[in-house]
């Protein structure tokens, strides 16, 4: 979290980084390749659709080549999008996911 927390950018291919992305107001680009698309990977592009949808960020291909006018495009986050996604998706009962997954941790001990 600090890492992220710190950082400029966020570059992932889903993950709880997703998450983190809004929580720190951090511009993310939603990284794919060719051999997803082409494996046909319902499950895998779905979702990150569902968060580019979301979230209002790019997908990238990084099976081809990228212009620098198109990456740097990606640096602007739409900041009522990300309010939105935390309110609906990050956020329970005013906790976040990695105070939620803390809590249940320690119920369990």
């Amino acid at each position: 979290m600090e890492v992220l927390n710190n950082c400029k950018f966020i570059m992932h291919r889903g993950s709880t980084a997703f998450a983190y992305s809004c929580i720190f107001n951090k511009p993310s680009i939603i990284l794919i390749t060719q051999d997803i698309l082409d494996k046909n990977d319902i499950e895998q592009i779905s979702y990150l659709k569902a968060f580019s949808r979301e979230t209002g960020e790019k997908i990238i291909n990084i099976s081809h080549k990228i212009e620098k006018k198109t990456f740097l495009q990606n640096f602007k986050i739409n900041k009522r999008k990300y309010r939105e996604y935390k309110k609906k998706l990050v956020f329970f009962k005013n906790k976040t996911n990695d105070s939620l997954i803390l809590d249940y941790i320690n119920k369990q001990l």
